[in-house]
C-alpha cells in the first residue's frame, strides 16, 4: 500500500466518502471487520487495463449482530503506482467498476 492510499466509499454507501493516507485506511478496514467479523474474499474475476484493476468478489462474512453467515456480492477498482496501490474505490456491482475503469482509460 502507498502512504497516500486513498478509500473511496460510493455515495450510496452506509460510510460514503473518501478515506485520504494508510492511518485512515486501516481505521475503515477496521470498521469492515467489526460489521462483518473474519471476512474472506474470493476473486471471481479481474478486469485490467493499465495501472487500475476491476475485480469482482464475493466476500464471505459473519454478521456478528445476528450472528450469521453471508455471501456479499461487490466489486473492487484499486489503481496502483509504482507497484503499489494508491487508490481503492468500492461499488456494489462489477458493471459500476468497469464503467468506472473504462471512464478513466479512456
Amino acid at each position: 500500500m502507498h502512504r497516500d492510499i486513498e478509500w473511496v466509499n460510493p455515495e450510496d454507501a452506509v460510510e460514503p466518502g473518501t478515506r485520504s493516507g494508510f492511518d485512515e485506511y486501516q481505521g475503515a478496514l477496521r470498521r469492515v471487520r467489526e460489521i462483518f467479523g473474519g471476512a474472506q474474499i474470493e476473486v471471481d474475476r479481474l478486469v485490467e487495463s493499465g495501472d487500475r484493476v476491476a475485480a469482482l468478489i464475493r466476500m464471505h462474512v459473519r454478521l456478528h449482530e445476528r450472528g450469521m453467515d453471508t455471501v456479499v456480492g461487490q466489486s473492487h477498482l484499486w489503481t496502483f503506482r509504482e507497484g503499489k496501490a494508491i487508490r481503492f474505490e468500492w461499488f456494489t456491482d462489477l458493471e459500476r467498476a468497469l464503467k468506472a475503469l473504462e471512464d478513466t482509460s479512456s
